[in-house]
């Protein structure tokens, strides 16, 4: 039944913003057949900052699409928590759409995966945790989910804009071999903004709230004996118990996000320089038992973002450059809980929080710059563009068990080039080519722990075969390749309608000679 509401619901707000687009094309110019939700998202950086109020002061066309994709991914480069191979497809909308002072966008999409001889996966999202609860039997893991969003951005007056953008995402995960793990999924965020103009400068601010809920069983039908469940608690240190046809487990991971950004934009004509700074700070409880009363750790997260981007649109040419600076700080608390009788009742007991000890501590900060030169022959059509960029990733996790100490460090550099050439036959047809390589460069000789132990860890065993798959996927020296066409078909000229083809294929070959590939197809109707 939810299911069914959450159909109902996206497909009519699609239609919605879709059938705005149908009734507004008489007005629509004929340079609307070259764009591209990538352009547009390059030309507004306030579509992808977190104020989305920002977009009422941008005079684009309505511009919308729908279709469906096909994506598929295999090879021996993989993490230990990564199927074998996987597919998936789905059905995605989305759309823009400006009445008078105020802007809508909307977008809906629906995703069926199947993922084959997957193993150590106990949450619907990887690494949604560092206390996951989890098994090592390979087995089909089946989900689907649906994401749909929404942003309204409305012009109050000439200077000042007000906005919203709302998110909300659900999905359920099954695996279908013993230990059987079942997820139900969902998150929601909201972002309330207000931006001020001032001649050529913009001004923002935005407030973020995120809630996420990953309720997970663990039951065990009986098709093989001698299994186990593992308690992850941070670099592969973990906790086992055996599993029975009587076992029954459950696991419930509540996530709450606060925080919010500021935004400086200066915008004369052609030339346009963003900058936005966020930081928000996160809980996640992680509760167990059969009715979920007993706190298992809680983490506390903390992230900081600067974005900045410069856009400058010339005559024959247009520019942009990019700049991120991301940092990601988590630490995990192991909660200490005595069971107590109930104050006030004869036979009720529960478990009580007593005190908390920090295990687990990572920090992760990443560097990522880019610059994209375009070769236009109008405003929107291009001609070619050529990118280059470089991304720099620094890790640091460090695992405590008083007095044992145990850390691991990382970095990682990756430069990236990608290039895209366009065709335009007989009027009514776009041809796209693009080709892309980037060469990633991690610590190879560095040790996938280091550690200061007298080697008493109690009931706690460190996993060095998963620590060490970890360790190489994600500091291996590696190669990416990708090549990928789409073609655009003009039906109606006047109309500005076109279906959409598009391919893209991807290859990474890292330097221990695994390789891990994937296909990526589409198609879609604009208008």
């Amino acid at each position: 039944m939810k299911k069914r509401y959450i159909i109902i619901l996206g497909a009519w707000v699609s239609w919605q913003l879709m059938t705005f687009n149908m009734f507004a094309q008489a007005s629509d110019k004929n340079e609307k057949i070259d764009y591209t939700f990538e352009e547009i998202q390059l030309r507004a950086p306030w579509a992808v900052s977190d104020n989305v109020s920002g977009l009422a002061y941008y005079q684009f066309q309505d511009y919308a699409s729908v279709g469906g994709f096909y994506n598929s991914e295999s090879g021996d480069y993989r993490n230990y928590n990564s199927a074998e191979n996987l597919f998936n497809f789905g059905v995605a909308t989305q759309a823009y759409r400006k009445v008078k002072k105020l802007l809508f966008y909307g977008d809906f999409t629906y995703k069926y995966d199947t993922k084959k001889n997957q193993t150590w996966l106990g949450n619907y999202i990887p690494d949604f945790t560092t206390n996951p609860m989890l098994d090592s039997i390979p087995g089909k893991v089946l989900s689907e989910s649906y994401d749909m969003s929404g942003k309204i951005a409305y012009a109050l007056t000439n200077k000042t804009a007000l906005g919203i953008g709302i998110s909300y995402h659900t999905a359920t995960m099954a695996k279908r071999t013993d230990g059987r793990n079942s997820n139900v999924y969902s998150s929601i965020c909201i972002k309330p903004g207000v931006t001020h103009k001032t001649a050529n400068f913009t001004t923002g601010l935005n407030f973020n709230y995120k809630y996420d809920v990953d309720r997970v069983t663990y039951d065990f039908i009986g098709d093989l004996t001698g299994k186990n469940i593992y308690y992850m608690e941070g670099l592969f240190f973990m906790a086992k118990s055996g599993i029975t046809s009587a076992t029954i487990l459950k696991r419930g991971y509540f996530f709450n996000l606060l925080g919010g950004a500021f935004q400086l934009d200066y915008n004369n004509n052609n030339l346009e320089w963003f900058n936005e700074l966020e930081m928000n700070y996160g809980k996640l409880n992680n509760y167990e038992g059969i009715f979920l009363t007993k706190k298992y750790s809680r983490e506390e997260l903390l992230n900081y973002h600067y974005g900045g981007s410069i856009k400058f649109l010339g005559n024959s040419s247009n520019h942009f450059i990019k700049f991120n600076l991301n940092s990601n700080e988590r630490a995990s608390n192991y909660i200490i809980n005595n069971y107590e009788q109930v104050p006030g009742e004869i036979k009720s007991w529960e478990y009580y929080e007593k005190g908390s000890v920090l295990r687990y501590m990572t920090s992760i900060k990443e560097l990522d710059a880019a610059y994209r030169f375009c070769y236009k022959k109008t405003d929107w059509k291009y001609n070619f563009n050529l990118t280059a960029g470089f991304n720099r990733m620094i890790n640091e996790k460090t695992y405590k068990i008083f007095p044992e100490t145990y850390n691991q460090h990382f970095n990682i550099n990756t430069l990236y080039f990608e290039g895209r050439k366009y065709f335009y036959p007989q009027q009514k047809n776009i041809i796209e080519l693009e080709a892309g390589v980037a060469f990633s460069k991690g610590s190879d000789e560095g040790n996938s722990l280091n550690s200061e132990s007298s080697g008493n860890l109690g009931m706690l065993q460190l996993n060095k075969r998963l620590l060490e798959i970890d360790y190489q996927y994600r500091n291996a020296s590696r190669t990416n390749i990708n090549v990928g066409a789409r073609y655009r078909h003009l039906l109606n000229p006047d109309k500005n309608y076109a279906l959409e083809f598009c391919m893209k294929y991807h290859k990474i070959v890292a330097k221990n000679k695994q390789k891990r590939s994937f296909l990526s197809l589409s198609t879609s109707y604009v208008f």
